[in-house]
């Protein structure tokens, strides 16, 4: 959980946002009090997709070699349901 002040909040609303993913709460404080608190959606939460943090190039490129051989293995989803998940992204992602 973070902390920012009310001022701080306006300034960075759309990183605060973007942040919550890993955060899950930001609580907003005015003259160091707390007023409001700042979460996911519960229907966004189920759709974080998993994310890793790589330090280099070589990491990332191991990152990825691990994550095709898995697929050569059978992991992972299929074809069809790779489609479908990528078609919903793109759905959600359109202004209504």
């Amino acid at each position: 959980m973070s902390t920012v002040t009310l001022d701080e909040a306006k300034q960075r609303l759309g990183e605060l946002v973007q942040s919550l993913p890993t955060e899950r709460e930001i609580v907003i404080t005015l003259n160091d009090s707390p007023v409001a608190r700042l979460t996911l959606a519960t229907s966004q939460v189920k759709q974080i997709p998993p994310r890793f943090v790589v330090a280099s190039a070589a990491e990332l490129e191991e990152k990825l070699a691990e994550g095709v051989r898995q697929l050569d293995d059978g992991a992972g989803l299929s074809g069809e349901m790779a489609v479908q998940e990528l078609r919903e992204r793109a759905r959600a992602r359109r202004p209504a």
